[in-house]
């Protein structure tokens, strides 16, 4: 039986392959409605958990963005059948929602800031269940305290103190303990 170390270690590299990964609808090329400028300086560049991006967003003119940009599939434009749907509150990402070909939604995102620094990353399954969380412990650069993720009924499939030692705990889908390990 593998380990929890080695679990953890291929769930890693399944996320990672999944973020970089070309699939049917990322291979169709999509356009937003409203085209935003990122700003570039460190302080706005933050990694929360495995997802480094940029924070804030400004309209061309240099202002904080306020509402929403829509990425539509380049195919399906006069069907207004969006791909990405994110949300910007002076100039600060609120949620992201993505969406299928079909219209479906595929799930969303959610963040909550403390001043302008990411304090938690909240991702759903579409139906709404929780799929992750990501918890900053403090907003010193990169420290997380707490990750968790859920199976798409619910229960809480691990959870991980990411200090420098802690526990992890692997419970399967009927939300029983199937491993803990400290590190």
């Amino acid at each position: 039986m593998l380990k929890l170390r080695d679990m953890v270690f291929i769930l890693s590299c399944l996320i990672i392959m999944s973020c970089v990964t070309k699939t049917s609808q990322s291979e169709d090329i999509v356009k937003p409605d409203i085209n935003l400028t990122t700003d570039r300086y460190t302080d706005s560049v933050q990694r929360i958990g495995w997802k480094t991006f940029e924070v804030r967003q400004y309209e061309i003119d240099g202002e904080s963005y306020t509402g929403k940009q829509t990425y539509y599939y380049q195919g399906n434009n006069d069907n207004n059948i969006p791909y990405w749907i994110r949300s910007f509150k002076n100039g600060l990402i609120q949620e992201e929602v993505t969406f299928r070909k079909d219209g479906k939604e595929i799930g969303r995102t959610e963040y909550e800031y403390s001043g302008k620094k990411v304090a938690k990353v909240t991702s759903f399954f579409a139906k709404g269940h929780k799929k992750s969380e990501v918890l900053h412990h403090s907003i010193t650069e990169d420290s997380l305290s707490m990750i968790k993720e859920w199976h798409e009924n619910g229960q809480l499939k691990f959870d991980k103190n990411n200090n420098y030692t802690g526990q992890i705990t692997l419970r399967d889908e009927e939300g029983e303990i199937v491993e803990q390990t400290e590190y």
